[in-house]
């Protein structure tokens, strides 16, 4: 289950570059489905669920801390980071339980906070479409996953309280 140095390295350095933005975000709360409101009044949890809990926290690092503004190279920093996920977990249990709590962190940041951000900058001009469609379908792939609609997740976020470029108006006389 130990990730190689040079992925890691990869992982830090590419969420590095991602966090170029000057706007900060700082560590988004992107909510959960795999926990409910009355979780937090167990007195006593078993341990493939502290596992879960605990695997789920460190997945929340993996998020980007800024807005994001290159689209293609975060797509392939997702991608990568599945694809070293896959290669470097074992079968069973622990691989079940690293992959529900990176589905679920992935799903809750796609719907909260890439999906809003990437169509607006679609139809600002800013985005291809190819791009825009990989990450709807990623959000897809995970919902079905997970077996679920994503209510549990944080709703989208606010676009018009965000410092990105703004599709314009189109007037027409």
């Amino acid at each position: 289950m130990i990730i190689h140095l040079y992925e890691a390295i990869f992982l830090i350095s590419t969420n590095f570059i991602l966090a170029q933005s000057k706007f900060n975000l700082e560590t988004p709360n992107v909510k959960t489905i795999l926990f409910k409101e009355a979780d937090l009044s167990r007195k006593c949890w078993p341990q493939p669920d502290i596992n879960l809990l605990i695997a789920r926290r460190f997945m929340q690092e993996l998020i980007p801390k800024r807005i994001p503004r290159n689209f293609p190279l975060l797509l392939n920093y997702l991608k990568n980071s599945t694809d070293i996920l896959n290669r470097t977990v074992g079968e069973g249990k622990h691989k079940d339980t690293l992959f529900a709590a990176f589905d679920d962190m992935m799903g809750g940041y796609l719907q909260a906070i890439v999906i809003p951000i990437v169509t607006e900058a679609y139809y600002a001009g800013n985005v291809e479409y190819e791009v825009v469609a990989e990450f709807h379908n990623m959000l897809t792939d995970i919902k079905a996953r997970l077996f679920t609609d994503g209510g549990g997740w944080s709703k989208q976020c606010d676009i018009q309280k965000l410092p990105i470029t703004k599709v314009s108006t189109l007037h027409l006389n």
